[in-house]
């Protein structure tokens, strides 16, 4: 059986236009979207304790080492060990600088994900009698790939 372009665009069109915006979809939507950013927030954010007991510790060694050459202990070796441990409290102490104030704002980013959707939906049928290649670049971006269609057996 052979099916007309223009009613598998229609159909096609129509699926993507509105599966999306059932409260089902929007709820999975909101819940997923809210999940991964939660994670990705968890990800960026350090241990803080466990950084402020590894920082307790470096600082304790950096002053035993100042007062050593302090005392007279000078050497080459005492400097590099110095150097080092002053790099890795200031890695520490930028872990706990951390910026996590942008991460909180999950909330704006959903509604803003729904309108760039339903914007990017709503022009499909227009890409598609003007520019091809810029509805499929729509189609891929709105679906996260693409649509293979396939000759049947019945065509």
């Amino acid at each position: 059986m052979k099916v007309p372009c223009w009613i598998v665009e229609e159909r096609l069109l129509e699926g993507i236009k509105s599966e999306p915006f059932t409260p089902e979809a929007i709820d999975l939507f909101k819940r997923e979207t809210t999940r991964l950013l939660t994670e990705h927030r968890r990800a960026k954010r350090p241990d803080t304790e466990v950084t402020q007991r590894q920082l307790a510790r470096i600082e304790k060694e950096i002053e035993r080492i100042v007062a050593a050459i302090t005392d007279g202990a000078y050497s080459t070796t005492l400097k590099a060990e110095l150097t080092k441990k002053a790099g890795e409290r200031e890695r520490l102490g930028a872990l706990l600088k951390v910026d996590t104030s942008a991460l909180g704002k999950i909330g704006e980013f959903i509604p803003r994900a729904m309108d760039r959707y339903r914007k990017l939906a709503d022009d499909l049928p227009n890409a598609l009698g003007q520019d091809v290649q810029r509805a499929r670049a729509q189609i891929k971006t709105l679906l996260g790939g693409s649509i293979k269609l396939t000759r049947t057996n019945n065509g």
